[in-house]
């Protein structure tokens, strides 16, 4: 790995080839979201191969056992009230990465590439909240919510949604609530955001409820 690459491979990306042909671009984005993870919750040594000898990343987690649990059981990453969590991304990366994050909190996970597997896996599973990407093929993730909350009418029971999003521009945050999400999230995902978030909505006090005489809107305990 070159020296160009391994510095900009954890922080904004880079770009290898030549720029003169305007082809065979290829982009180190896709450790950008793991690295700011990473930057939260791990330490990460420090990278030195050179080129044409493959890379090695090497992490230490310090985790701590969760009150009440061993070793045994394994550690979670945080305390956090039981529920099943639906993770709609069409990046396979992102998928895993919070899979493995939401697992290690003690969530059960299931993942969809899509809006459309979204639907179809809520109408199929009882799930207790959704993390919803905003940009997925077949179906977006706006698209998506509209027909989970056109479902849900009638039901008097809101599953919680979030958006998960790297625009964060006001007018792009109301466009999620517009279409019937609860929450945002910025990616990169960071980790306090996102425990603080799951939290709130999988606290079943806090939960939302379908507001039968104003479909789409939501009321709260």
């Amino acid at each position: 790995m070159g020296r160009r690459c391994r510095d900009g491979l954890l922080q904004g990306g880079v770009q290898l080839g030549d720029a003169r042909l305007g082809r065979f671009k290829l982009e180190c984005l896709g450790l950008v979201g793991v690295g700011h993870l990473l930057a939260q919750c791990l330490h990460l040594l420090p990278l030195g191969f050179p080129p044409g000898l493959g890379s090695t990343f090497t992490v230490t987690v310090p985790l701590h056992i969760a009150e009440g649990g061993s070793e045994a059981e394994g550690p979670r990453l945080s305390v956090m009230p039981e529920g099943r969590v639906l993770i709609a991304d069409d990046a396979p990366a992102n998928r895993e990465l919070i899979s493995v994050i939401l697992v290690g909190m003690g969530l059960e996970v299931a993942t969809a590439s899509d809006g459309a597997e979204a639907v179809h896996a809520v109408q199929s599973e009882v799930y207790d909240l959704v993390l919803m990407d905003m940009q997925m093929p077949v179906m977006d993730g706006l698209t998506a919510t509209r027909e989970i909350r056109r479902i849900e009418q009638g039901g008097g029971r809101r599953l919680p949604i979030i958006a998960l999003s790297a625009n964060v521009q006001p007018d792009q945050i109301q466009l999620c609530r517009d279409a019937g999400m609860d929450d945002h999230l910025a990616k990169p995902l960071q980790l306090p955001a996102l425990v603080a978030t799951l939290s709130k909505y999988l606290d079943k006090s806090n939960a939302p409820i379908a507001d039968a005489t104003a479909p789409g809107r939501v009321a709260t305990h």
